[in-house]
């Protein structure tokens, strides 16, 4: 089975790109500088790579941490444009769609534990646009036949992302420097992060299960900031200097439902906090050898 994955040489895209290479998986690999999706010329070029008999892995995009504006937002929305034209000129056999647990709502309380039936609660552009991809594409693969898995992983870590996003990235880059490191409020807020490397090796597993739907990528098991911070305490070894700043939002705490996710994966592990943490470390302090 031959897997097109658009988007190789972004954070996700890097990793999927590289556990599909160990497991011997046959892989086309394209990258926004090979085809690029804001020019309506990716369309054909897409389409000549399409078959009946591939699979495609879309991870292109901008993500929210380079700025949740109407500019970042337009461009996504070009994008998921031209990967649709390209799947009516061609459809594929299979699609994995990035989404995002952003769609429920970064800033809300929900009462009971996130599941995929939870309502959407849309307050980002990232976020809004997000959940019109779900949405077309699924209109789309259902008319032309083709299977559509949709992904909503929360916040993702791991040492090649160049975002260096608020949370175990960042505060592991910090700490590794020696830098202050800044918290909003207690940072006693519990939210799910989860290791880039899981998504690829779900990626796998959903292709090889031939998955479709909605599916949360979540261990069910919830953290806080401070959790990070006192982990990386006991891996590095000494005390990390921490800043709280005032909030600027009301704290929340998101926990999620694995229910769906043991009944289709329940086989899966997903990577602990502390291990993933682990590997951040030594991934940064080798690559400064």
């Amino acid at each position: 089975m031959t897997t097109v994955l658009l988007g190789h040489s972004g954070f996700i895209g890097k990793s999927i790109s590289k556990i599909f290479k160990d497991s011997k998986n046959d892989l086309i690999e394209i990258s926004s500088k090979e085809i690029n999706l804001i020019s309506d010329n990716s369309v054909n070029s897409l389409k000549n790579i399409f078959s009946k008999d591939v699979s495609v892995i879309m991870c292109m995009g901008i993500k929210k941490q380079y700025g949740d504006n109407i500019d970042n937002w337009i461009k996504n929305e070009i994008i998921l444009k031209n990967f649709i034209k390209s799947l009516i000129k061609t459809p594929p056999k299979h699609v994995i769609f990035f989404s995002s647990a952003s769609i429920y709502g970064e800033d809300t309380q929900h009462k009971g534990l996130i599941s995929e039936f939870t309502p959407v609660n849309l307050r980002s552009l990232y976020g809004i646009s997000k959940f019109n991809g779900e949405n077309i594409l699924r209109k789309i693969c259902d008319d032309y036949k083709i299977s559509l898995v949709c992904l909503r992983p929360p916040l993702i870590y791991g040492h090649q992302d160049l975002s260096i996003g608020y949370g175990p990235t960042l505060f592991s880059y910090n700490s590794i420097k020696k830098k202050k490191v800044n918290i909003w409020g207690d940072g006693k807020e519990k939210r799910e992060f989860i290791f880039v490397d899981d998504l690829a090796y779900l990626c796998e597993e959903i292709l090889n299960k031939k998955i479709t739907g909605i599916v949360n990528t979540v261990s069910g098991i919830s953290y806080s900031y401070k959790n990070i911070l006192y982990e990386l305490e006991k891996i590095l070894g000494y005390k990390i200097q921490v800043v709280e700043k005032k909030r600027t939002k009301e704290k929340v705490d998101h926990f999620f439902s694995t229910k769906l996710h043991d009944t289709l994966l329940p086989d899966f592990k997903y990577t602990s906090l502390v291990d993933g943490l682990k590997n951040i470390c030594y991934e940064f302090k080798k690559s400064k050898k």
